[in-house]
């Protein structure tokens, strides 16, 4: 009996692993899971929920306090998984499992721009060159403002795809001068 029961133990954690490594991959969809007839699991939104992402938006156009409550009643009526850290007339901080679009889009209803604040850890500038190499080619792209750049990071204030702006990192860190 003892062996059966640890069989059981077993496969109910190898398959709670799995579960974890597909919300890990991004794969958060609703699983049901059934073990021998005897054991159901559910993974739902509430599993779903423990990934959560802080992002910075710069905000312009809000000229006031009112503005500043209208943003804050717009994003609270668009999603109930918005928490707003920090609202001011300048910038938006927000933690969330929502897309980033879940936010701008309900700002840009309103009339305001929002456009996030993205950070990248750099490797592979060794040298000033490269970092005005970087930066001749991101100037290259539209909607992007250079807010800090050094060899080992960039920060930058776009709408952009995140993919295309690391192909864009990639193609200049890959190349030897």
């Amino acid at each position: 009996m003892l062996v059966i029961v640890r069989c059981k133990f077993w496969a109910l954690f190898y398959h709670l692993t799995l579960i974890l490594q597909s919300l890990y991959l991004n794969e958060m969809k609703p699983l049901d899971l059934t073990l021998e007839g005897r054991f159901m699991f559910t993974v739902n939104e509430q599993v779903s929920r423990l990934v959560m992402v802080t992002y910075t938006l710069n905000l312009s156009g809000l000229s006031c306090m009112g503005c500043v409550k209208k943003v804050r009643n717009a994003l609270e009526q668009a999603s109930t998984d918005i928490e707003i850290k920090q609202l001011d007339k300048h910038a938006l901080t927000v933690s969330t499992d929502a897309h980033i679009d879940d936010i701008i889009q309900p700002i840009a209803n309103l009339g305001f721009e929002a456009k996030p604040v993205r950070h990248f850890e750099l490797s592979g500038l060794n040298c000033g060159k490269c970092v005005a190499k970087l930066q001749a080619q991101l100037e290259t792209l539209d909607s992007i403002t250079i807010i800090a750049l050094s060899k080992q990071s960039l920060t930058i204030e776009s709408n952009l795809d995140v993919n295309l702006i690391q192909n864009n990192i990639k193609q200049v860190a890959s190349k030897p001068y």
